[in-house]
Parts: structure tokens; C-alpha cells; sequence
């Protein structure tokens, strides 16, 4: 009985919870629409010294600001802020390796740190950063396939409204 009783508890929690949730969610796609339509006019070409320029300000910013307590802005791409998030801790990643000898794949205890960043404009996204050579490529792939974010957080919102409307049935 003290089951059936949590289990209401959670739903009632669930039921209350979701519609604040659906109205975030659709916030941040109305957000991401709105940086879209931003990128448009603003999406720009960087010449190799800049790109250079940008590589090295991101990839020392990152260094310089592990776990700071205040977040930190970069620079601007592309319009979007650049932003070190307060207390960025780059996060382990175990490498997968080729054995030499029989070519099967095998991990690697050694961990490779991914750092990462926040891009914000109308919203806030995140982008890992890997090392230092790849830093624009990763932003220019990022902007290139913009719409997936919007796709994204549609899915996200669809699946919240699905899980409401499973919750009203109940």
C-alpha cells in the first residue's frame, strides 16, 4: 500500500511539474527559431587570421578558467557570445584505441578531457571543444547544422506533451 501511495505521490508531482516544463521547453524552441533567423543576416566568413586569433583566445580562455566561479566571455561568433560556464570542469572521456597486434578495438584506461563551452544569443547552447586546431571547425559545424538544435528541442518539447497527455489518461 505504501507503494501505491508513492507511486500517486510521484504522479501528482509529475502532473503538476510537466506544464512548467512544456512551457520552458517551449521557450527554448521559440529561442532557437529566433536564433535562426539571427543567424541569416549575421553568419559571417573569418579570414585564417582571425580563425587563428579565435583558436588560440578560446582554446587559453578555457585553460585560464577551470572551475572559476563566475562565468566568462570569450568573444563573439558569428553574434553569439562565447561563454566559459562558472565552474567548467572539462569532463573524462575513456579513448577507444586499435590494438596493434590484432586490430581489435579496445579502452583505453588513459582519459581524454573534453572541455566545453556555451554559445548564447537568444538561447544557450553547448559545444564540447576538443583541442586546440579544431576549435572553429567544431563552431562552423555547430552553425552549419543549426537546425538540428531546433529539431532537437522540438523532439524534446513533443516528448514532454506526449508524457502529459499519458499522465491526464491515467
Amino acid at each position: 500500500q505504501h507503494e501505491i501511495f508513492e507511486r500517486n505521490k510521484e504522479l501528482a508531482l509529475a502532473k503538476r511539474t510537466l506544464p512548467i516544463k512544456i512551457d520552458e521547453q517551449k521557450q527554448r524552441v521559440a529561442e532557437c527559431e529566433r536564433d535562426m533567423e539571427y543567424l541569416k543576416i549575421h553568419r559571417r566568413t573569418y579570414s585564417e587570421e582571425e580563425r587563428r586569433r579565435i583558436r588560440k583566445t578560446i582554446f587559453h580562455a578555457i585553460r585560464d578558467n577551470r572551475n572559476n566561479p563566475e562565468e566568462t566571455e570569450v568573444l563573439k561568433y558569428n553574434g553569439f557570445r562565447v561563454v566559459i560556464p562558472a565552474y567548467m570542469v572539462p569532463r573524462s572521456d575513456k579513448i577507444k584505441e586499435t590494438a596493434a597486434d590484432t586490430g581489435d578495438e579496445v579502452t583505453s584506461v588513459t582519459c581524454k578531457e573534453i572541455s566545453y563551452v556555451h554559445l548564447i544569443n537568444n538561447g544557450c547552447y553547448y559545444l564540447e571543444i576538443g583541442n586546440e586546431a579544431g576549435i572553429t571547425k567544431r563552431l562552423d559545424n555547430f552553425f552549419e547544422k543549426f537546425d538540428r538544435q531546433k529539431e532537437n528541442r522540438a523532439n524534446v518539447l513533443k516528448n514532454l506533451e506526449a508524457r502529459l497527455k499519458d499522465l491526464e489518461d491515467i
